[in-house]
């Protein structure tokens, strides 16, 4: 049973299934295990999207580092491409709780070893499958992830590949999120740049058209030609 469900959600470069199906905490604590036996630090990244499932999901996985004595950084509510970088400067392995586009109801889980290396099928994620299959239950899962505080080592690193001078204030557009995880960090992105943007709802993740939302955007903002959307 537990192999059928393996074989369905571990993809060619990640894991993804429908949460409490075929992607279940138990499950996830034993990937969670199996992935920190695969990376050789003892501290390991992880961070998540914005889906209803994700506490219960970064509660199972961590319960399975921790089962196999290693320590966790939790990263919080941030896109994928923050776990990779944070990987990629702390030169430390990271997982990112994630289905990306696939409906509400699947989580998932991409890996990256240290300094950001990818990990796929050919490259660790059958052998972090193989060893999921031969781990026991973890007994107990945890609840108080305590949150650290690395996310300004991502915005100092933006910060030296982007001058904030070099951002004009001539340059006006407006932000779609995407029903994305872009939401959590735009704040911060924004005053740092000193954007003269101007914001979706879906930034904060509601779940309606993006186009019905830039229609309503522009009723709302009178001056919208002179604004692009991305």
């Amino acid at each position: 049973m537990l192999k059928n469900k393996l074989d369905s959600i571990f993809k060619s470069y990640d894991v993804r299934g429908v949460y409490g199906d075929e992607l279940t905490n138990e499950i996830a604590a034993k990937i969670g295990f199996a992935f920190s036996e695969f990376v050789k630090d003892d501290e390991i990244l992880i961070g998540h999207d914005g889906r209803l499932s994700n506490m219960e999901m970064l509660n199972a996985v961590v319960s399975g580092i921790t089962a196999n004595n290693k320590k966790y950084i939790y990263v919080g509510f941030v896109p994928t491409d923050v776990v990779y970088s944070l990987s990629g400067l702390l030169k430390k392995p990271g997982v990112i709780i994630t289905a990306s586009h696939n409906p509400k109801e699947y989580s998932g889980l991409k890996f990256c070893n240290s300094g950001a290396e990818p990990i796929g099928e050919n490259s660790g994620l059958n052998i972090i499958k193989n060893r999921t299959l031969e781990i026991e239950e973890i007994e107990s899962l945890k609840s108080d992830i305590k949150k650290s505080d690395v996310l300004s080592i991502y915005f100092d690193h933006l910060q030296n590949l982007v001058d904030v001078k070099s951002i004009s204030s001539d340059l006006h557009f407006g932000v779609d999120g995407g029903n994305g995880a872009i939401g959590s960090v735009f704040d911060t992105l924004s005053n740092l740049y000193s954007f003269q943007a101007m914001k979706v709802c879906i930034l904060k993740l509601m779940v309606i058209s993006p186009i019905i939302q830039l229609i309503h955007l522009m009723k709302k903002f009178r001056g919208f030609k002179e604004y692009s959307f991305i």
